[in-house]
């Protein structure tokens, strides 16, 4: 998977690179571990998924399957009821602190944020309204509850060369002479945050050891305000 990467060294761990100041800004951000801190879309796994989902995220690690086949495999065999799922969440979902300071920030400073996700879009639709972020928008599959399976159908690729939908849309804002912050936390975000221009990874979480493991640099953050200080330094924000 690493060989696939076009690594974007932007960032480092312990400084920011003032790169290219002069092209517009726009940020994208994961949401199950990095806009919340439970994984919302593996509790729904744990709970209500019948196969072995786990298998399957080897086998993205090990390049066998795309992040879509990933995703599309995991929730085959899933039976639960929109209403079932989000009443099973209500008490598990948390979120990072400050992601209000930095939508504030971009609302500010005129800066398009995007969240972009392989989670569940109803979920995450539902988390984003109820914590007064539902105006952003979101990049994810639109999913289909068939009664004994969730169907993801994902946007289609623009650029051939992209490892996957998350990687496409860093891709298609950089041909547009983007500057693009991506932040993440697990291995769906590998390739997007190792062509990015700033890559922020959780502390903690698989993206970060991955990236440090592979020679991919990038900055670790645990809190919103960390990134909104960093991209201040730069004149990003």
């Amino acid at each position: 998977m690493a060989q696939r990467l076009k690594r974007r060294k932007r960032i480092a761990k312990k400084g920011v690179d003032d790169v290219s100041a002069q092209k517009g800004t726009v940020i994208l951000s994961d949401f199950d571990g990095t806009i919340s801190t439970t994984d919302l879309a593996e509790q729904v796994l744990e709970r209500f998924a019948k196969n072995d989902w786990r298998m399957y995220l080897g086998m993205l690690e090990r390049g066998e399957i795309t992040l879509e086949e990933c995703v599309q495999r995991q929730f085959s065999d899933i039976s639960a009821s929109e209403e079932e799922i989000i009443q099973f969440l209500e008490e598990r979902a948390s979120f990072r602190p400050n992601f209000s300071m930095l939508v504030n920030a971009c609302e500010k400073a005129g800066v398009p944020i995007t969240v972009v996700s392989a989670g569940i879009d109803f979920v995450i639709k539902h988390f984003l309204g109820k914590n007064g972020w539902g105006s952003i928008p979101l990049h994810a599959a639109k999913t289909r509850i068939t009664g004994h399976s969730i169907e993801f159908a994902f946007p289609p690729k623009v650029n051939k060369e992209a490892s996957n939908f998350k990687d496409d849309i860093v891709m298609s804002h950089q041909k547009k002479g983007k500057f693009v912050v991506y932040l993440g936390d697990g291995l769906s975000d590998f390739n997007a945050i190792g062509r990015a221009d700033a890559p922020f990874a959780v502390e903690g979480r698989s993206l970060l050891k991955h990236c440090s493991a592979v020679g991919v640099r990038c900055r670790g953050f645990s809190d919103f305000r960390e990134v909104v200080d960093a991209l201040r330094a730069i004149g990003r924000l």
